[in-house]
């Protein structure tokens, strides 16, 4: 799926698999190249940057703290087959992964218009892309970079992610090279 002006997504930003990833998303990802970082995607796409409201952000916040706090690992990759002759689609995979799938059913269920990808796939399968638009070679020397680096991770991911104490989950909204725009689960 492409990107659209105006068009925003849910997403739970990694960070910390910047350094595992980053070099090969840099290259072949292009969520990564209009600056969108190591994520896992709760929807996609979302409403309309202009169709976002208070009772929106409200509803947003509202789920994501209904979530208990969890730890994700991302000791394992997966791919998908391309689509349309596209190379394949190199990943993460989190682990567990039911709170990410838990998100999504939570944000199709308040915003039914909204299903995830577009409704293009029948199963969500949670995951932080690696490489969308890698030759075979590179998704080959990928793999074998990561598996030598040991991917496995632990991640916070919840309410009161950042350290200190708990703290209210929030929406921000980023611009992105312009176009994009992103809506970014993160704790404030």
């Amino acid at each position: 799926m492409g990107f659209e002006l105006g068009q925003t997504a849910v997403i739970v930003e990694i960070p910390e698999a910047l350094p595992a990833v980053g070099r090969w998303r840099a290259r072949f990802d292009t969520s990564a190249a209009v600056g969108v970082p190591p994520h896992v995607t709760v929807v996609f796409p979302f409403l309309a940057l202009t169709a976002i409201t208070a009772a929106d952000r409200a509803e947003l916040a509202r789920l994501v703290a209904a979530e208990p706090r969890f730890t994700t690992t991302f000791g394992s990759l997966g791919e998908f087959p391309g689509l349309d002759a596209a190379p394949p689609v190199l990943y993460l995979e989190p682990s567990p992964a039911d709170p990410y799938r838990r998100l999504t059913a939570a944000m199709w269920s308040s915003w039914p218009e909204c299903p995830p990808y577009g409704g293009v796939y029948d199963e969500q399968v949670p995951h932080l892309t690696i490489t969308q638009t890698a030759p075979p070679e590179q998704i080959a020397a990928a793999r074998r970079a990561l598996r030598r680096r040991g991917v496995a991770g632990r991640v916070v991911v919840g309410p009161g992610v950042r350290p200190g104490p708990p703290q209210d989950v929030t929406g921000r909204l980023t611009e992105l090279a312009g176009a994009v725009l992103i809506l970014v689960l993160v704790c404030r």
